[in-house]
């Protein structure tokens, strides 16, 4: 399996351009869980 990379630039934009304090939190959230998995191919 090819591990997947994943580059996070410009993180700030995160709460620039999101409004909703919800959805920024459950994205925040996914992206560390996938960087602490660690059975996963995927690399943050």
């Amino acid at each position: 399996m090819t591990p997947l990379l994943v580059l996070v630039e410009q993180f700030e934009k995160v709460y620039s351009l999101c409004d909703e304090s919800s959805e920024r939190q459950i994205f925040i959230e996914n992206l560390v869980n996938a960087a602490g998995d660690s059975v996963s191919a995927a690399a943050l």
